[in-house]
């Protein structure tokens, strides 16, 4: 499987959008990493990473992302998820935001 393979995106939404869901490409890979981008620097906002673990019914959080603060936009996060659900919080209505999500077994 390529890397092009592994990676999942949402990509220019806004505050209105609401939560987005990621399902990674193999739900056998244990490493995730996401990288978040924004269309201009935000005054403000947060977005919550939560994992599902598969055959679960309920999202965990794992992470917070300042979302004004670039240095914080490269997360890795350990854990089988079946899904992965980004929630913004209090970002600024007239940017937009994507994510990136590349899941790894760890094993290349």
């Amino acid at each position: 499987m390529s890397l092009r393979d592994d990676r999942q995106s949402v990509v220019d939404k806004t505050q209105a959008d609401g939560s987005q869901v990621i399902t990674p490409a193999d739900r056998s890979a244990r490493f995730h990493q996401l990288q978040l981008e924004v269309s201009g620097p935000p005054s403000a906002g947060t977005l919550a990473v939560g994992l599902k673990t598969p055959g679960a019914n309920k999202y965990v959080e794992v992470g917070t992302i300042d979302m004004t603060d670039g240095e914080d936009y490269l997360q890795i996060f350990e854990g089988f998820a079946e899904s992965i659900r980004l929630a913004p919080a209090g970002f600024d209505a007239g940017l937009t935001w994507s994510a990136y999500v590349y899941s790894t077994d760890g094993v290349r």
